[in-house]
């Protein structure tokens, strides 16, 4: 009866096992410049650049991503995947709280689940923080406290474009200052004033 038994759990385990290859024999695959191979979510269609690497596509499997400053990340599966030329990712749904760099090297924490984009050359463009954060306004050096759990966008130089502040605020147009409450977008020009 054990003999019986074993042989039974041997079949059925050989059995799954050739059922996985199988399966992951007949999943659909593509490749990005760098050589990286994605699996892509089963009744998708991934976009290509015309020299037939990947541009955009929806991972079947968490997978990891690499940005501009070769720091890789584990994206979440079925959340689109979008990459520059290069094959370093444009943007991605991370599957875990991440840490994210702008150009001046300051560090931040983003939140799994939210999208993040970065800049060609690895730094953030934007993302959404799993805790309250100072940003910086070009006019000035002008800092602010943003808003946890509210995406945050940056420009190439590091200065905040836009962000929901955690507290009220007073900011500054080219010819007029307003108040700006919590959790309201503010946005500002790359030279530090407030837009809307």
């Amino acid at each position: 009866m054990k003999k019986l038994a074993f042989l039974l759990i041997g079949l059925l385990f050989l059995a799954g096992q050739s059922f996985a290859q199988i399966n992951r024999s007949s999943q659909k695959t593509v490749k990005d410049a760098k050589g990286h191979t994605y699996v892509i979510k089963t009744g998708t269609t991934p976009v290509l650049y015309a020299d037939g690497n990947v541009h955009t596509f929806i991972p079947g499997e968490d997978v990891a991503v690499w940005n501009g400053s070769n720091k890789s990340y584990l994206a979440r599966a079925g959340a689109t995947i979008e990459l520059y030329p290069d094959g370093s990712v444009k943007s991605f749904t991370p599957a875990h709280n991440v840490m994210v760099w702008d150009s001046n090297g300051k560090s931040y924490q983003a939140t799994a689940g939210k999208p993040i984009s970065f800049y060609q050359d690895g730094s953030v463009q934007r993302f959404t923080p799993a805790h309250n954060i100072q940003v910086t306004i070009a006019r000035k050096d002008k800092k602010y406290t943003a808003m946890s759990g509210m995406e945050v966008q940056l420009y190439e130089n590091s200065y905040v474009k836009s962000f929901y502040p955690a507290e009220k605020i007073r900011v500054k147009a080219r010819h007029k200052r307003y108040k700006a409450m919590p959790g309201r977008l503010v946005q500002f020009d790359r030279d530090g004033y407030f837009v809307h």
